[in-house]
């Protein structure tokens, strides 16, 4: 069969009328896709506009996302912790021009482990102090965690950052 794009403003067709139609949904919500009833409308029933009420598993779907917030939730917790480990590490980095202190929280040979090493050894990390960022929001694609985080600059400017973690 065709697949539509669903637009509640949109009428879809022309369908021959001496063939049956079959209608069905699927709608994706944090991550995970759902499917509708499926519902058959045969010749007979064929209308010029026939209109077709599709209905989900309300109960299922509302128990998924209530599940999956609340993992949501513990991971974003679990990841401001991590955040608040990083920063105090990054800190004493920082302060004391030691860069293994923070080394063991970066993916070694990425461009912000050797910037981040480059400020430390050079001693330019030691005019900031870092604070905890915020983790706004966390999502999992597979085996990878994003966290999407507020950092206040050194202007005192709010920078949305996202991070793409390793679970080691």
């Amino acid at each position: 069969g065709k697949s539509y794009n669903y637009d509640h403003t949109r009428l879809y067709g022309p369908y021959p009328v001496t063939d049956e139609v079959e209608v069905s949904a699927e709608g994706k919500v944090k991550g995970r896709t759902f499917e509708s009833d499926s519902i058959k409308i045969y010749p007979n029933e064929l209308k010029e506009n026939t209109p077709v009420t599709l209905h989900f598993e309300k109960e299922k779907i509302e128990k998924y996302v209530e599940e999956k917030e609340k993992e949501e939730n513990s991971l974003k917790n679990k990841l401001s912790r991590f955040f608040d480990k990083y920063t105090s590490a990054l800190n004493e980095a920082s302060t004391n021009n030691n860069f293994a202190s923070v080394s063991p929280f970066l993916k070694s040979g990425t461009d912000n482990y050797k910037q981040t090493q480059h400020l430390i050894q050079t001693g330019q990390g030691a005019a900031s102090f870092y604070q905890s960022p915020q983790v706004v929001d966390v999502t999992t694609e597979g085996a990878h965690v994003y966290a999407e985080v507020l950092t206040l600059n050194n202007q005192g400017v709010w920078v949305k950052s996202t991070y793409k973690l390793l679970d080691d």
